[in-house]
């Protein structure tokens, strides 16, 4: 038997997006994957999206057209994706770094803040903003405190994945519930 606040809980997380947010290489896709699966919902990652629509690579937009074409591309497709109800979005490094993004996401859902100590990102060639140590580090300096103006609960990820989503579910339901 469910408890009454456990069910409230979730009457209110059920029709909210979980919106992902944090540094590139953080895990957004793999833990979005598994607290959509926990969740019973569609998993959503705007950086394949933009890559669907565009169809290239978002290295291949970034040298191409420059970032600025990327983020408004970005911006076109989190507003059409934040206009879903209850999905798993993981958001890109970037989105936050627009006010209008986050504006939009926060109408229909709720943002966890995923954090891993710096050292353990992983400089990869996708990652244009991302692609060695030191961009990383640069970013993280950059950007915290944008994500942690953004997230309403923040999750420090370590260990096992599976573990790091169920707390990833606990605190979309407890923000969601005010």
């Amino acid at each position: 038997m469910m408890k009454s606040g456990s069910k409230n809980k979730e009457k209110t997380a059920s029709g909210r997006n979980l919106v992902l947010i944090g540094m590139p290489g953080v895990g957004k896709s793999t833990q979005g994957r598994l607290a959509a699966e926990m969740l019973g919902r569609e998993f959503v990652s705007l950086d394949r999206e933009i890559v669907k629509e565009a169809g290239r690579s978002i290295p291949e937009i970034f040298r191409t057209e420059g970032e600025e074409a990327f983020r408004d591309l970005e911006s076109g497709i989190c507003r059409r994706i934040a206009g879903r109800r209850g999905i798993v979005i993981a958001a890109g490094g970037g989105t936050v770094l627009r006010a209008e993004n986050v504006a939009r996401l926060k109408e229909t859902g709720v943002l966890i803040l995923l954090e891993r100590p710096v050292s353990e990102l992983v400089p990869t060639p996708d990652r244009p903003t991302a692609d060695t140590r030191e961009k990383i580090e640069r970013l993280y300096r950059e950007r915290k405190e944008i994500y942690r103006e953004a997230a309403d609960a923040t999750v420090e990820l370590s260990g096992d994945p599976a573990e790091n989503a169920g707390r990833i579910v606990e605190a979309f339901r407890m923000a969601a519930a005010g």
